[in-house]
């Protein structure tokens, strides 16, 4: 597997693990009384994860080397050696995350924060909830709402959010402080609207008999929705979430389709074309564990969809997804400013009405044509314009993917100092602390934009 890739994913492990340290410490002492053994027990297991997946000193080492090496030999190497590798240093303590996630909600009660129901109205907004409800045939769209789970991807626990005409998925307990990690609620409802939509249906109907695999269909069509809806953040969001389920199915068809779509829709930055070639540079080696959990075999470079199939499809997404509604181009370019952002730990909530060079600009021809200006004309040039949820959660994805990997380092360097069997708490202790901060950026981020357009409104 490609380095750029195995560093994407080794990093999302190490957040997964400090996530989950964060949730138990934020449990109240006096719930934590009324069942310490079980606490005690939580944290005993936590900590053996993130003891043994630091001891995998060869494999992690080797991801910052000018040498790819585990345990002396290639990353790119023998299949079972790699995939043994893959299992001890990842898979298994991801697994055993998992469980001690769902063994904590069973006692920690948790839910869902308001932030999230925010977030659901940027998405889903009350105009396309109504459009989805009458555009759709049959009665079953309407859903639950958004529950928070036990684990990844494990039974349902507490209902939380309400939102009508819309079903949506669970939401990870690891997840629920983290809103680039709230994606995943969408994913009920998008293949709920690929089921029932008419003009899905009516061009399934058009393309039976020339598609490479026609089961697929559906799926590439809700992804292909929840980009037109999301961004590049649906991009990011899938391959992480491929890649801990081990889904070379997605990489080998789905992730080329999305990857095409994303140029089509002018949602193309540096970070995501490197994703990518990393991607397409490591399907080879992801094959060999993988399609056997699958039953199917590699087809190389061998598309899905012809590029005029999934051009179409495309347009269908446009059709029932509005531009109102969508994640726009001009969205994407504000949230490739907002990253920049972020690395200064400032408010992602509003943007300047105009640029300092527009307000220049301006105020020149303003000059020009009326010597006399009022300083309120130049003040109202000053103003600011709250951001959205999804515009704010695409600068995130975005900034996470450029600085993963000097995170990750961060968090593993103190093992290449020979200082001591406490050096790596330094590491971790890092990465707890900017989570924690990044993660309070980004829901004071989502709360303040909310204030600021119910100000906006109300004038």
């Amino acid at each position: 597997m490609h380095k750029t890739l195995l560093k994407f994913l080794v990093a999302e492990l190490f957040e997964k693990m400090a996530r989950l340290q964060l949730l138990l410490d934020e449990v109240p002492l006096e719930k934590k009384a009324t069942a310490a053994p079980l606490f005690s027990e939580l944290q005993t297991q936590l900590t053996e994860i993130q003891t043994h997946v630091l001891a995998q000193k060869p494999f992690l080492t080797s991801l910052f080397s000018d040498k790819p090496t585990v345990s002396g030999t290639t990353v790119n190497g023998d299949s079972a050696h790699v995939n043994a590798v893959f299992q001890e240093a990842i898979y298994q303590p991801y697994q055993r995350l998992c469980q001690l996630s769902e063994w904590l909600n069973s006692v920690a009660k948790e839910s869902t924060r308001p932030e999230l129901q925010l977030f659901l109205n940027d998405v889903f907004p009350q105009a396309f909830q109504q459009k989805v409800i009458q555009n759709s045939v049959g009665s079953d769209v309407i859903g639950p709402g958004v529950i928070l789970c036990r684990a990844e991807g494990i039974s349902p626990l507490l209902p939380a959010v309400d939102l009508p005409g819309i079903t949506l998925e669970t939401l990870s307990l690891i997840q629920k402080n983290n809103p680039l990690g709230w994606l995943g609620v969408l994913e009920n409802s998008l293949g709920q609207l690929c089921r029932h939509l008419p003009s899905v249906k009516t061009l399934q109907e058009k393309m039976k008999g020339k598609l490479a695999e026609e089961d697929f269909f559906l799926p590439v069509v809700k992804h292909l929705l929840a980009l037109r809806l999301l961004g590049p953040a649906h991009y990011y969001f899938s391959i992480q979430e491929a890649l801990f389920k081990e889904d070379m199915v997605f990489f080998e068809w789905v992730e080329p389709i999305l990857f095409f779509s994303l140029n089509h829709l002018n949602f193309v930055d540096k970070n995501l074309v490197i994703l990518h070639e990393s991607i397409e540079k490591s399907r080879e080696h992801l094959a060999p564990y993988t399609y056997g959990k699958t039953g199917k075999a590699s087809k190389g470079n061998e598309h899905l969809f012809h590029k005029d199939q999934v051009t179409e499809i495309l347009y269908l997404t446009e059709k029932e997804i509005p531009e109102k509604f969508a994640f726009t181009e001009k969205q994407f370019q504000k949230a490739l400013q907002l990253q920049e952002r972020l690395g200064l730990e400032i408010l992602l909530s509003s943007s300047h009405l105009y640029g300092l060079d527009d307000v220049r600009d301006l105020l020149d021809k303003k000059q020009q044509e009326t010597p006399d200006i009022s300083v309120y004309d130049m003040m109202s040039m000053l103003g600011e314009s709250p951001n959205t949820s999804r515009e704010m959660i695409n600068a995130g994805w975005i900034h996470k993917v450029e600085r993963g990997p000097v995170w990750l380092y961060s968090t593993i360097s103190p093992l290449t100092n020979e200082v001591g069997e406490n050096n790596t708490d330094t590491g971790m202790s890092w990465l707890l602390n900017m989570i924690e901060r990044r993660d309070h950026l980004f829901l004071k981020s989502i709360e303040t934009a909310e204030v600021h357009q119910m100000l906006v409104s109300t004038v």
